[in-house]
């Protein structure tokens, strides 16, 4: 990993833009996982635990992809990134194993706020209306939290690699299919519990495999308590990783690209 990038890159981040997009997704996550949390039910701790660990990570990969072309268009080079570049020559995999992990840091500081705002709000509501808050958060949680930043991260990344014009299609209709798919998995395994056998069971299984197919994602709780180690999944979630960045690094070993407005 490159430090100069990977402080350059952090910078941009906290651009104006970034910042404005950002307190509004979490006030919006913030607010609707607070409510969730004080009705306990099965399906609204899915829902909360959804919008907490699910959807929110790759819509911030998303527009992480997005908001760095606004804060940093070629109208306003200031040579700053351009002049480390050409004084410190760096290889291709640098680049983007380096861009991959302060991709993965802001995703999870952005996570953490979330489940701390989501927590304090489920609080004060449950302390207004008299009810006691539900817990989503777990060790599992967190690891898969973890996980599935570093996996669609990794996936963006790729994503990000490609001509501005074609990324920002790719990546929002990625980000809607993935919304569409977190909740729809998490409700056909509850509608499951409800004996709704085989409509439950043919809706459990298609979502899990396109979920499988265009989210990097990693549900720790299955494979730690998985009576047999699912080899399968652990292989599949690494391979997704190891093959996005990849390709990510022969897109830009095959393209004109400008490392000051990537």
């Amino acid at each position: 990993m490159n430090k100069a990038i990977f402080l350059f890159t952090m910078k941009r981040y906290f651009h104006w833009v970034n910042l404005a997009v950002g307190t509004i997704l979490l006030l919006f996550c913030s607010i609707t996982c607070g409510m969730l949390q004080t009705v306990d039910t099965p399906l609204t701790k899915e829902a909360a635990r959804s919008f907490l660990f699910g959807p929110l990570i790759p819509i911030m990969v998303s527009y992480l992809v997005i908001s760095p072309q606004v804060a940093n268009s070629q109208r306003r080079k200031d040579g700053e990134y351009l002049s480390l570049i050409f004084s410190r020559p760096i290889e291709r995999w640098s680049y983007v194993v380096t861009k991959w992990l302060t991709g993965s840091t802001f995703v999870l500081l952005v996570m953490t706020l979330q489940v701390a705002l989501s927590y304090g709000i489920s609080c004060i509501v449950g302390a207004f209306f008299s009810v006691q808050p539900g817990n989503v958060l777990d060790g599992y949680a967190i690891i898969d939290g973890i996980l599935n930043t570093l996996g669609f991260t990794a996936l963006v990344v790729f994503i990000s690699s490609m001509p501005q014009r074609y990324a920002a299609i790719v990546v929002l209709l990625y980000a809607y299919i993935i919304f569409l798919l977190s909740f729809t998995v998490g409700t056909a395994s509850y509608l499951d519990s409800l004996s709704i056998e085989q409509v439950s069971k043919n809706m459990t299984a298609i979502a899990q495999l396109l979920f499988s197919i265009f989210c990097v994602g990693f549900d720790s709780y299955h494979v730690v308590n998985s009576s047999n180690l699912p080899v399968a999944n652990v292989l599949i979630y690494m391979s997704n990783v190891v093959l996005y960045l990849t390709l990510a690094t022969l897109v830009m070993s095959y393209r004109e690209f400008f490392y000051a407005n990537d």
